[in-house]
């Protein structure tokens, strides 16, 4: 019977350490998985709120590279804005397109010009471009847009040069033309993008050697100086046959050829009408003299 009972109390004893075994051990089983669950919430907390970082460094590096970019935009506008119409000139003349059809900066910079003759080129001395405001109107030209003629011409065209707030036009002709025309002897220039591509290079320089005569002088001060004792240009010797006439030439019933100058320094050119035939001619002096002659060369009082 005491064997039984002592049968009975280590198997009791042995059950009990057995179960205290399995109880540190589910414990401790639950205090890993409960451990590994926390160090699991607190690593993605720290993924999200390194993903969150970076998403907010990355939207503050664009809104500032937006910003930058429209405050250098608002810069670029203000400068174009503040530009002069002789500045605006000097850049276009920086652009190779227009080499064609005008004196560029390069030869204003070296005060040398190219002139393209109908038979040879010659070089020439050149210190100021001289550009005369076109009094009549443009057909077709845009709102605002101011022409000119320059002197001296490239060839045997007269260079034409529109500008406005946003555009310069620069293009050569040998007739009064639209401005389609115009553009498609010539090239259409966007001021701000000459200005993006030419703003580092000395086209305040160039502008200074730009000067404004002929029909615009009457909007100076010094517009009290008679047409008659102005030097005769190629710009401004149609202003002196106008000025005789007392009203612009007849260009609907009539092709004036391009104005030639004689080893005399004097000035002229032929009337043509629509079928090509000769009809009259001008001769305008050095000193601002106009004579009509009718198609046998006989002057007309």
């Amino acid at each position: 019977m005491k064997k039984h009972y002592l049968a009975i109390g280590a198997i009791t004893a042995t059950t009990l350490l057995a179960g205290c075994d399995l109880g540190d051990m589910i414990g401790l089983n639950n205090s890993s998985e409960k451990s590994e669950h926390t160090t699991s919430q607190s690593n993605q907390s720290s993924n999200k709120n390194t993903s969150d970082n970076d998403n907010n460094n990355t939207q503050q590096d664009s809104n500032k590279s937006s910003n930058d970019n429209n405050q250098q935009e608002n810069k670029t506008n203000s400068n174009v804005d503040n530009l002069s119409q002789a500045e605006k000139v000097a850049l276009a003349l920086n652009d190779p397109s227009v080499s064609d059809y005008a004196i560029n900066a390069n030869e204003l910079r070296n005060h040398s010009y190219l002139e393209q003759g109908n038979v040879s080129k010659i070089h020439k001395n050149i210190d100021t471009y001289k550009l005369a405001s076109m009094d009549y109107p443009i057909n077709g030209s845009p709102s605002g847009m101011v022409f000119y003629s320059a002197s001296p011409s490239r060839g045997a065209f007269v260079t034409v040069i529109g500008v406005s707030n946003d555009k310069v036009l620069v293009a050569g002709t040998q007739y009064d033309a639209n401005y389609q025309q115009l553009r498609d002897n010539g090239k259409e220039l966007d001021v701000s993008t000459l200005y993006d591509k030419y703003n580092n290079s000395d086209y305040e320089e160039i502008a200074k050697q730009i000067v404004f005569a002929g029909s615009q002088r009457s909007l100076n001060t010094d517009s009290d100086e008679s047409s008659s004792t102005e030097k005769v240009t190629r710009a401004n010797v149609i202003d002196k046959v106008e000025d005789y006439e007392g009203h612009q030439l007849d260009t609907e019933t009539y092709t004036y050829k391009e104005p030639e100058q004689d080893e005399n320094g004097d000035w002229g050119f032929s009337i043509l009408d629509k079928n090509g035939d000769l009809v009259g001619s001008y001769i305008v002096t050095s000193d601002g003299i106009v004579t009509k002659y009718d198609e046998h060369g006989d002057p007309i009082d």
